[in-house]
């Protein structure tokens, strides 16, 4: 079988507490023939040296997350590109898994995302409710995708700044293509410990909550609602 290129995707900002770990994932993936692109939003510590370690590519714009996907996506070499967030390790395998299922004829996978062991304080909280989203279809995103699908689709809705992936999930699937599921996970090794934390970060992402519901009404409104099916399937697991 062929080896198509990947483009793993990265946007930063300031990142570099996170952006050693990250990167590193990636040098250490399976699967080897693949290209960092880091789009950067003028960080003043050393994420740009960091990046450079690491043999990016490197794009310094001021632009919102989304754009800088759309960036990246543009200047991308590979057939599929995968979103990686700065602040995430991804496991050894998943790009390996994630090419094998586009080889069987997908046009991109949904890769599960849970909080690190080794993170504490409110961050074990989020641990467990993301854990309860696992094998849930009403809460999924494809984050390794066919650059084909994402120019087809129009790329990610830039007015957005929380529910990009899932917006954009669901508009590959009304366009009829198709998604699988993976079991190599990413990791979360940066996101708050703490509940006013917590609070700051979804208050921040969640000004555009309001622009996702209008672009996904119903499956928007199963997606950010607060019970779900998934805690009664993971029952066992939550007590």
């Amino acid at each position: 079988m062929l080896s198509p290129l990947i483009s793993v995707l990265v946007t930063t900002f300031n990142s570099a507490e996170t952006l050693n770990e990250c990167l590193n994932s990636v040098i250490q993936q399976s699967y080897t023939n693949h290209e960092i692109i880091l789009i950067d939003n003028y960080s003043t510590d050393s994420t740009i040296d960091i990046a450079k370690r690491f043999g990016a590519t490197i794009i310094i714009k001021r632009c919102g997350r989304s754009e800088g996907i759309n960036l990246g996506t543009r200047m991308a070499e590979g057939e599929y590109v995968y979103r990686l967030d700065s602040d995430c390790i991804a496991e050894p395998t998943l790009i390996e898994e994630a090419v094998k299922k586009c080889q069987e004829g997908y046009n991109g996978v949904v890769v599960p995302v849970t909080t690190h062991p080794s993170m504490g304080g409110w961050a074990r909280i989020r641990k467990l409710e993301r854990d309860m989203y696992l094998q849930d279809p009403t809460h999924v995103a494809a984050r390794f995708i066919e650059k084909r699908v994402l120019r087809i689709i129009g790329g990610f809705d830039e007015s957005l700044t929380a529910g990009e992936d899932f917006d954009v999930h669901l508009r590959i699937v009304r366009a009829g293509f198709k998604l699988a599921d993976i079991q190599s996970k990413e990791y979360d090794i940066g996101g708050p410990t703490t509940l006013s934390g917590f609070c700051i970060k979804n208050y921040r992402l969640g000004k555009t909550v309001g622009t996702f519901l209008k672009s996904n009404p119903k499956k928007g409104l199963v997606i950010i609602q607060p019970f779900r099916l998934a805690f009664w399937h993971h029952r066992r697991f939550f007590l």
